[in-house]
């Protein structure tokens, strides 16, 4: 990825294979070199939605409460990560349910 030049977003890695978010623009070249070492599919039609905040706070559990808000809304989350300064925490939702999922968020965080 760092060859390619291209910023990635979250990312999350299994036994079964990396996933991560990144710019259309460095799709193609980006699947055809990683293509040279495994198989690789896209998703299109999906949104990166960020909660950033006070880094003690997200340590302190709003990460999970999002996660929960979005499951008790039936929203899918793709792929979840953590900012480096542990200050963001940022999800992959299908495009569909990107307003959707900012609503709640806001929700969540703001009219506590």
């Amino acid at each position: 990825l760092s060859e390619s030049s291209c910023d990635v977003g979250p990312v999350a890695v299994s036994e079964a294979g990396v996933t991560f978010a990144l710019d259309r623009g460095a799709l193609a070249s980006t699947c055809a070199r990683l293509q040279t070492i495994g198989e690789v599919t896209s998703e299109d039609d999906q949104a990166v939605v960020g909660v950033v905040g006070d880094a003690r706070a997200i340590e302190a559990g709003a990460a999970a409460k999002a996660l929960a808000t979005l499951a008790e809304a039936g929203i899918p989350v793709r792929c979840a990560g953590q900012g480096a300064h542990a200050s963001t925490v940022a999800f992959v939702v299908a495009k569909a349910d990107l307003a959707r999922t900012v609503t709640l968020l806001h929700e969540r965080f703001f009219s506590e």
